[in-house]
C-alpha cells in the first residue's frame, strides 16, 4: 500500500482512489475539503482507507462483500447506539451509488484511540496493560450484551429487521456446528476421523447447556482487540471504539466469549482472568456455563480451524486434538 501523486493505493481490494474521488465523496456528504488519505495496513479485507478533511476524521469502507453488508452494519450501529453505551461509528452514511468509485461505500467518523495491534504499538504494552486492556473488553462486551432482541435471529435486508430463526437457537448452534465438522471432515490430513469422532462426542454432551433460557441480545461473532480502538485515560485503559459490525446476529452473548478469549488463552492466563471475570461481574453466569462457554469454544475453534486450514494459517502435522484442547480445557473457577 501506498500513497501516490494525487491517489493513494488504498488496498489490494480497493485499488487506487484518486484523491478528486475521495474529494467527490466528501463532499457528496458535506463533509468539507479534502487534506490527506492514509492506507489501513491491518484488517483481514482491505475494505478501510483513513480520509481527513477539514471538518474531522473518517474512514471510507468499500467495495462490500454482499448488497446487504452495509445496511446490516449500519442497523447494528444504531441499535446498539440506542441500546448501549458501547461507542461505535456514527453516523454511519452510506452512498448507493457507484458513479464515484465503481462501488457503494461508506463514510463513518474514524473512532478515537489508538488500534493497540499496530506492531511498532503493542510492543511497548506490558502484562499489565494487557490485562487491563483485557478487562476494558471484558466490560465492553457485557455492556454491548445490553443490546436485545425479542427473538433470536439474522438479519433481513429486505425489511432492515432481524427476523426470527426457523428453529430453536440451539438446534441452530448444532446444525452450524455439523456443517463446518463436514468441511473439516474433507480435510482428513489435518482433521482426522477420530478427532472429528472426538469433537462429536463432545458436542453432544454439551449440547443440553443450550437450553438454558437466556434473552437474545446482539452477538458480534467477531469480538476481538483487532475490532477496537483504545485509550488510556487517568491510568485505566477503555474502549474507545468498537467497528467492523459484519457479522452480528441476535442470540446467547456468551458465544462471544470464545473469540477473544481464546486468543487471551494464547497470551496468559492473568490476561483471560481479567476479560473473563470483567464480563461475568455484569452479566453473571447462567447455569451450566461452564458446559456453554466449552460448547461455544468448540464451535469458534471449527471455524478457526476450518477457515484457516483452507488459508495456510496452520502448517502440516499440527494436531487437531491437541489444539482444540489447548481452549476447551481453559479453567473457569
Amino acid at each position: 500500500m501506498s500513497v501516490v501523486e494525487g491517489a493513494i493505493e488504498g488496498s489490494r481490494r480497493l485499488g487506487v482512489l484518486r484523491f478528486e474521488q475521495l474529494q467527490r465523496a466528501l463532499s457528496r456528504f458535506g463533509y468539507g475539503e479534502f487534506i490527506s488519505a492514509e492506507p489501513i495496513p491491518h484488517g483481514l479485507f482491505g475494505q478501510n482507507v483513513f480520509v481527513t478533511s477539514t471538518t474531522g476524521r473518517y474512514v471510507l469502507r468499500g467495495l462490500g462483500h454482499s448488497d446487504w453488508q452495509f445496511h446490516k452494519e449500519r442497523y447494528f450501529c444504531e441499535e446498539i447506539r440506542t441500546q448501549t453505551q458501547v461507542p461505535v461509528p456514527h453516523p454511519y452514511r452510506i452512498d448507493e451509488s457507484s458513479d464515484i468509485f465503481g462501488w457503494p461505500y461508506v463514510l463513518m467518523p474514524r473512532m478515537p484511540g489508538v488500534f493497540i495491534h499496530e506492531e511498532n504499538y503493542i510492543k511497548t504494552l506490558t502484562l499489565e496493560d494487557r490485562a487491563s486492556i483485557a478487562a476494558a473488553m471484558g466490560e465492553t462486551l457485557a455492556e454491548l450484551h445490553r443490546c436485545r432482541f425479542p427473538h433470536c435471529g439474522e438479519y433481513d435486508p429486505l425489511r432492515n429487521v432481524v427476523a426470527p430463526l426457523d428453529q430453536p437457537f440451539s438446534a441452530w448452534i448444532q446444525y452450524h456446528l455439523g456443517r463446518t465438522l463436514e468441511n473439516c471432515a474433507k480435510l482428513p490430513d489435518f482433521s482426522p476421523a477420530a478427532d472429528l469422532e472426538w469433537l462429536r462426542r463432545e458436542i453432544k454432551a454439551l449440547a443440553p447447556a443450550l437450553d438454558v433460557p437466556f434473552e437474545p441480545s446482539a452477538v458480534m461473532n467477531d469480538f476481538k482487540e483487532g475490532n477496537a480502538n483504545h485509550e488510556k485515560v487517568d491510568g485505566r485503559w477503555r474502549v474507545s471504539g468498537l467497528f467492523d459490525l459484519m457479522e452480528f446476529y441476535a442470540g446467547d452473548g456468551e458465544a462471544d466469549l470464545s473469540r477473544l478469549g481464546s486468543a487471551y488463552l494464547d497470551l496468559d492466563k492473568k490476561v483471560f482472568r481479567a476479560f473473563l471475570d470483567a464480563y461475568l461481574e455484569r452479566r453473571p453466569a447462567r447455569p451450566q456455563f461452564k458446559e456453554r462457554f466449552k460448547l461455544y469454544m468448540i464451535a469458534d475453534r471449527l471455524t478457526i480451524w476450518d477457515y484457516g486450514i483452507r488459508n495456510g494459517w496452520f502448517q502440516a502435522g499440527a494436531k487437531m486434538r491437541e489444539w482444540f484442547e489447548k481452549y476447551t480445557g481453559a479453567s473457569l473457577r
